[in-house]
This record gives C-alpha cells, sequence and structure tokens, in this order.
C-alpha cells in the first residue's frame, strides 16, 4: 500500500503487476508464459462494473490486436513503430 493515497500494488513472484487497487478501480493484470501482458480487467467498485481488455500477439511476439469489451482494434508496425489501427 503507497502510504500517501489509496493504491495498492501486487506483484507475482517474477516480479510483473497482478493487480492494483487505486480510487475505487481495481484492475487485474494477467500474462502469459512469455511474460506478455494478455489480459486486465477493470472493476469499478461503485457499480460493479468490470472492462475487460484482451491482447493478441503474433509469431514475433508483437502485439496484433487489442480487444476492448468486444471492440477490435488491430496494430500496425512500421519500421519498429508502433501504432493502433480501427
Amino acid at each position: 500500500m503507497d502510504h500517501y493515497s489509496d493504491t495498492c500494488y501486487t506483484y507475482d513472484d517474477t516480479g510483473r503487476l497482478i493487480y492494483k487497487s487505486q480510487n475505487k478501480v481495481s484492475t487485474i493484470y494477467l500474462w502469459d508464459a512469455l511474460d506478455r501482458l494478455t489480459d486486465v480487467y477493470y472493476i469499478i467498485d461503485d457499480d460493479s462494473d468490470i472492462h475487460h481488455v484482451q491482447y493478441l500477439y503474433n509469431g514475433d511476439g508483437e502485439r496484433i490486436y487489442t480487444i476492448t469489451d468486444g471492440s477490435l482494434t488491430g496494430c500496425l508496425y512500421d519500421d519498429g513503430n508502433y501504432g493502433d489501427i480501427t
């Protein structure tokens, strides 16, 4: 717990952030075996709303899609630069 705010962080044994609680929002982070972030769940405490963001990767480990609450966004790589396309 951050003693200067109401923020709490939890990490797994490898040091990856797996849980954050701040300002009545709980966030859960899921990682795959290759240490890539695969899912983020945002839980709003006031109204029990849950939002889900999922990240999908290609064989080179590049993020190719982001799915936010069911809405798909593609990712574009150009000479090492990254950008979202909808």
